[in-house]
């Protein structure tokens, strides 16, 4: 496999990875696997990128672990056989792929926690009392899984925006998946990585001969 790889792409790789198991009789898959696995998934971060259509992103060792297994049990499958027939080899985790599969939960991990709590300690340490109460209804709501809803109500300038981005970025910072979603474009921008509810959540619109 050493060899091969100076010259093989990845998915030639795999094919031989697989004649190994079928033919060769390989005393110890599991540490030819544990050997040659990041050479065998070169190309997955690219092929998954384009399959989801999300240039930036990004993928852990687990998932290209995942990934690997799984183009490997496809090609086994041509040949009637499976990962659970050679010992000790690993199977594709269904639960792993399935979070990488969804573009949207993908898009919510890019960002850094670090620069996030930052962000969060910042903007924390200048609400006011009323917006720190807001906030911290929210915060034992999502921390305790009450699952409440809120309704954040106030004229313009009193600093609703101001709390929407401070709960963003310490959710954010403990890496939990937020969605801000606003009915206009405008309002969208106010908050980061803010999206129209239509546009995040594919809501159709229907247009009429009345629609302005």
């Amino acid at each position: 496999m050493d060899e091969s790889s100076q010259w093989a792409s990845a998915w030639q790789l795999r094919e031989l990875f697989v004649v190994l198991l079928i033919y060769c009789e390989v005393n110890d898959p599991l540490k030819l696997w544990m050997h040659c696995w990041k050479s065998l998934g070169e190309d997955i971060l690219h092929m998954q990128r384009r399959r989801l259509e999300f240039e930036s992103l990004n993928l852990t060792d687990e998932e290209v672990q995942q990934y690997v297994l799984l183009e490997l049990q496809k090609l086994l499958n041509d040949h009637d056989k499976s990962l659970a027939d050679f010992p000790d080899m690993p199977l594709p985790e269904k639960n792993t792929l399935s979070n990488v599969k969804n573009s949207m939960i993908q898009e919510e991990k890019n960002y850094n926690a670090d620069e996030e709590n930052k962000t969060h300690s910042e903007l924390f340490s200048k609400l006011n009392s009323e917006q720190l109460s807001v906030y911290e209804a929210v915060m034992d709501s999502v921390i305790n899984c009450k699952g409440k809803l809120f309704f954040l109500y106030g004229p313009g300038g009193t600093g609703k925006t101001y709390v929407y981005r401070t709960l963003i970025s310490k959710l954010r910072s403990e890496k939990r998946i937020v969605l801000p979603v606003a009915s206009s474009g405008i309002a969208a921008t106010l908050m980061p990585g803010g999206r129209t509810a239509h546009s995040r959540f594919k809501i159709p619109i229907d247009i009429h001969e009345n629609s302005m």
